[in-house]
């Protein structure tokens, strides 16, 4: 454009040249200017526009990965890494929301937690990799028996935890039986032990309805407390808050 309006002011100079008063240079170029000053500015915004979309591409760019990046973190929140359970921010908020539903529909939920019993010797075996080898392990048969509306989680570092959703304290304790016979089937031997090791769960059940379990906190009290007695009586064992003397898994 810039060009073309060059060319016409040197066309009127030549015939200007020739012989022709009415069209000097001045006024050719008095006549061009306005639309020499137009291309400039034509060329001029192509130019930014070109520059403006290039940043809008890296600005959207970043704003993917900003995007992405933030999908990542929350799963991480979500999701404890080494067992693939939820991490205990999610779990408490299922909690949360299950009991008030319980609540308000008067239905039955459990809460069963599951601690490896001698956890402290087996890391003393295997090592820190031995005691996540083993803990994965472990959330991977959870995940592998349980019912998609139920919740499974890492608890502490320690104690895995199972959400049991319009699910009685007997029909607990059948999960709890269930759990403790998959991970005693299942050889938890590699390369951290030197030999395969047995391994054997506490658990404790707490359900609500039940007399003095009336919010979140009672709950989970009550099954800690469940979890803490089975311990306390030996390996291999289920307790129910509420009833007598745990018993042994058959």
């Amino acid at each position: 454009m810039v060009l073309a309006g060059a060319g016409v002011i040197a066309s009127y100079a030549i015939v200007d040249a020739g012989g022709n008063p009415g069209f000097s240079v001045t006024t050719v170029a008095r006549l061009a200017l306005p639309g020499l000053v137009t291309a400039l500015i034509m060329v001029a915004w192509t130019i930014e526009r070109r520059r403006a979309d290039q940043s809008a591409g890296k600005v959207s760019e970043l704003s993917a990965q900003l995007i992405r990046k933030e999908i990542e973190l929350e799963h991480l929140a979500m999701i404890d890494e080494l067992t693939g359970l939820y991490a205990r921010r999610s779990f408490d908020e299922h909690l949360r929301l299950e009991f008030e539903r319980t609540r308000r529909h008067k239905r039955a939920l459990s809460l069963l937690l599951l601690e490896v019993d001698n956890l402290h010797g087996l890391t003393e075996k295997g090592g820190k990799l031995g005691r996540g080898f083993i803990l994965s392990h472990v959330g991977e048969l959870i995940r592998a028996n349980v019912r998609i509306n139920d919740v499974a989680a890492r608890y502490t570092p320690d104690v895995l935890a199972l959400l049991l959703p319009e699910t009685n304290a007997e029909a607990a304790r059948d999960v709890a039986e269930k759990l403790r016979g998959q991970v005693e089937v299942n050889s938890f031997g590699n390369n951290y032990f030197d030999t395969p090791v047995r391994v054997t769960l506490s658990q404790g059940i707490a359900c609500v309805p039940a007399p003095g379990i009336d919010s979140i906190d009672a709950l989970r009290g009550a099954a800690e407390q469940a979890l803490a007695e089975a311990k306390a009586e030996g390996i291999d064992r289920v307790r129910v808050h509420g009833d007598g003397p745990s018993r042994r898994a058959a």
